[in-house]
Order: structure tokens, then sequence, then C-alpha cells
């Protein structure tokens, strides 16, 4: 695993500076059953600081896999 480049990030609109990608072997193989999805909020204020609007996206947990499917 390592961070991901900024090509990578040209590539992949949906991947930033803090994601890490599988380089080679297995991790490489299914990073994108291993990988999940970011989650967060994002709030919308008035001038007076009240929330007018409140997004929110649940984080997704990657793929767990067994080595021993893999290998067969």
């Amino acid at each position: 695993m390592s961070s991901v480049s900024d090509a990578e990030m040209n590539r992949d609109p949906t991947l930033n500076q803090l994601d890490r990608t599988g380089r080679s072997g297995i991790e490489k193989r299914y990073n994108a059953r291993l990988a999940g999805t970011d989650g967060g909020q994002l709030y919308f204020k008035n001038p007076n600081g009240d929330i007018v609007y409140q997004l929110n996206n649940k984080v997704v947990n990657g793929q767990n896999i067994k080595l021993s499917e893999v290998m067969k």
C-alpha cells in the first residue's frame, strides 16, 4: 500500500491525497474490492451561523477477502 500519486488522482476523480492504494500482488489485484468509500458531512450555514442544509455521506467499508478463496 502506498499513497496515491497526482497522476492517479487525475485519472480517477474519486481518489484524494489521503487515499492509499495497492501497488502489487493481492492488494493491487483486489484493490477495487478492498477499497471502501469515504464518508463525511458538509454543512451550509447562513450568516447567523445556523445550519440551513446538511449533506451526509456514510462510510462504506471495503470487502473482506479470504486468501484461501483467492489462491484456488
